[in-house]
C-alpha cells in the first residue's frame, strides 16, 4: 500500500483538535502472505492529536495492537490497512481501524 496522510480538525467540547494520521509501509515488520500466496508489506499507523501547540496524544500502531480483537490465525495473514476518525462521544474521539 502507498503511504497515506490524513489531517483534519475535530471539534470536541467547544475546542478544536488537530488529528494527524500517517500510514507507512514498514520493512521492519514481517511480510504477510494471504490465502492466495500474495505477499504484502505490513503498515504502521501513527496517530497524533494536538490542540494548538499542546500535544494531546501520540502513538504508532501495528496490527498487533488489535490482536485481542481478531483470531491469531487471521492475524498471520492480515495487515494493518487503515485508520480513520469516526465520531466524537461524551468520553472522547473514536477512530475506526481496519485489519484485513
Amino acid at each position: 500500500m502507498q503511504p497515506s496522510k490524513i489531517e483534519q480538525t475535530i471539534p470536541f467540547k467547544g475546542k478544536d483538535y488537530q488529528s494527524y494520521l500517517n500510514r507507512v509501509p514498514s520493512d521492519s515488520l514481517a511480510r504477510v502472505k494471504n490465502d492466495r500466496g500474495d505477499v504484502f508489506v505490513d503498515n504502521t499507523i501513527t496517530l497524533r492529536l494536538t490542540r494548538g501547540n499542546e500535544k494531546i496524544f501520540h502513538k504508532t500502531f501495528t496490527k498487533h495492537n488489535f490482536s485481542s480483537l481478531v483470531s491469531a490465525d487471521f492475524m498471520k495473514r492480515a495487515i494493518l490497512e487503515g485508520m480513520v476518525f469516526d465520531k466524537t462521544t461524551p468520553q472522547g474521539m473514536v477512530y475506526a481501524v481496519s485489519v484485513s
